[in-house]
C-alpha cells in the first residue's frame, strides 16, 4: 500500500539495508507479508488483549496501554504520509500511535538522544558499499546505529567485506550480512523508491549504464544542427528633455524550482564528512573594488588519455562496471592528485582506474591566459576481453 499510495508503485519493497540495484543486494530475501492476523496473534501470545474493550490493547492492566510515539520530519511529505499509513494499520492490530511532525533540527536532535519509539528515516547507498556508520556496534565507527544495534557476527561481516579484493567473496559476505539483519529486524523496512532522471534526445555521449551525471557533464555534447545560441543584451533607453520615456516591460519572472526534498540523512552524512575541528576567523582587509571585468576562463582538455587495464582476475567472473575518477590537473598539464568519485565496488579496477587516471596528460585549465590547477572527472569502463 505505501508503495502504491505513495510512491505509485515506481519502486520495490525493501527486504534489508541494500537496496536491489547494489550488487551486493541478496536476491534471497522476500519482502516479509502483510499479515495483520498473524501480528495480532503474536500479541496474544506475548500477553496484549483489549481489557476495557476499547480497541486499544493492554497488558496485566487496563491502563498499560500498548502506544509508540513515531516521528517523522516535516519537510519531506513523503515520510508524513508513511507515518499516517503506519499509524492506520498499527491502530487495526489495537496500537495506539502518537504522531510526532517536527522540523528537521528537532527531527535530528530526538533521533541522536534516542528520544522516540520510532522513526521514519532512511540512508543512501552507494556504488561502494559501506554500512559502518549505520550498522558498526563501537560508537565511535557506528555512530549513526540509532537503534543500539549490537550483533559482533554484523560486526566481523563489514570489516571483512570493506577488506575483500575479491569480488565474489565480497557478495558473498555482504549476502550474510543482509540475511542476518533480516532474521533480526532491528528495523522495519519499508520501501526502495525509484530514482528517476531525464535528459533530452539532443544531448549526445550519456553512458546508458550511468545515466545523466552532472560530474560527466563536461563529455556531453550537442551535434551542430542541435546547438542553441543565445546572445543576451543590455536593453538601453535614451532619456530625451522634455519626452516622457515609455517604461520597459519587464519580462515574466520564471516560476522558482520546487525546493529539493530535505531528509535528515543528508544532513548527518554530510555532518559526518566535515571536520570538526574550529579555526581561527581570518582578518579581513577593506580593499577599494575596482569596475568589474569578467574573466576568460577555460577548462582542463585532456591530450593523452590512458585505458584502464582490466584485471586478469576477473575476466572468469564476467565483472563489467565504470569507475570514474576526479584529477586534479597541475599547471603544466599532469596530474598531482587521483581520488575515486563513483565505483562500482571493485577494488582491483579502481586500482587499474586509479593508476590509468594517473598517466594523462592535458592542456591545463586558465584564467585570463595564466594556467591554474583545476579537478576534472574522467571515466574508466571496465568490460572483460572478448575472445
Amino acid at each position: 500500500r505505501l508503495l502504491k499510495d505513495i510512491y505509485l508503485d515506481e519502486g520495490e519493497l525493501s527486504t534489508g539495508p541494500l537496496p536491489p540495484s547494489s550488487w551486493g543486494f541478496n536476491k534471497d530475501l522476500k519482502p516479509i507479508p502483510y499479515n495483520p492476523t498473524k501480528a495480532t496473534e503474536i500479541l496474544a501470545k506475548a500477553g496484549w488483549k483489549d481489557l476495557d474493550y476499547d480497541r486499544i490493547l493492554e497488558r496485566g492492566r487496563v491502563r498499560n496501554e500498548f502506544q509508540l510515539t513515531i516521528i517523522a520530519n516535516r519537510e519531506n511529505p513523503d515520510r508524513v504520509q508513511i507515518l499516517n499509513q503506519v499509524a492506520e494499520d498499527l491502530k487495526r492490530i489495537g496500537i495506539r500511535v502518537n504522531k510526532e511532525v517536527v522540523d528537521i533540527g528537532t527531527f535530528i536532535r530526538r533521533v541522536i538522544a534516542r528520544d522516540f519509539d520510532g522513526m521514519i528515516m532512511g540512508w543512501t547507498v552507494g556504488d561502494k558499499i559501506d554500512p559502518t556508520i549505520y550498522w558498526h556496534s563501537d560508537p565511535e565507527r557506528g555512530r549513526y546505529n540509532f537503534v543500539g544495534y549490537k550483533n559482533n557476527r554484523i560486526d566481523s561481516l563489514i570489516e571483512a567485506g570493506l577488506l575483500s579484493i575479491n569480488i565474489k567473496k565480497a557478495i558473498k559476505i555482504w549476502n550474510q550480512f543482509q540475511q542476518i539483519i533480516y532474521d533480526d529486524q532491528p528495523y522495519t523496512f519499508l520501501v526502495v523508491p525509484n530514482e528517476i532522471s531525464a535528459y533530452h534526445s539532443r544531448i549526445q555521449g550519456v553512458d546508458a549504464e550511468i545515466g545523466a551525471d552532472v560530474p560527466l557533464a563536461y563529455t556531453y555534447w550537442f551535434e551542430k544542427k542541435d546547438q542553441r545560441i543565445v546572445k543576451l543584451e543590455e536593453e538601453k533607453v535614451e532619456e530625451r528633455p522634455g519626452k516622457p520615456v515609455e517604461a520597459v516591460k519587464k519580462p515574466t519572472p520564471t516560476p522558482p524550482k520546487p525546493p529539493e526534498t530535505v531528509t535528515p540523512e543528508k544532513i548527518l552524512e554530510e555532518a559526518a564528512k566535515r571536520e570538526t575541528a574550529a579555526t581561527k576567523p581570518a582578518k579581513v582587509e577593506t580593499v577599494a573594488s575596482e569596475p568589474f571585468k569578467p574573466s576568460k576562463i577555460t577548462r582542463p582538455k585532456i591530450i593523452n588519455f590512458v585505458p584502464a587495464k582490466y584485471p586478469p582476475s576477473l575476466i572468469d567472473l564476467g565483472i563489467e562496471g565504470t569507475v570514474v575518477v576526479k584529477v586534479l590537473v597541475g599547471t603544466d598539464g599532469r596530474v598531482k592528485e587521483t581520488i575515486i568519485q563513483t565505483s562500482f565496488g571493485d577494488v582491483l579496477c579502481e586500482r587499474e582506474a586509479l593508476a590509468a587516471a594517473r598517466k594523462a596528460t592535458f592542456k591545463p585549465a586558465t584564467k585570463d591566459g595564466v594556467p591554474y590547477e583545476a579537478w576534472v572527472s574522467l571515466p574508466f569502463k571496465f568490460r572483460p576481453p572478448e575472445y
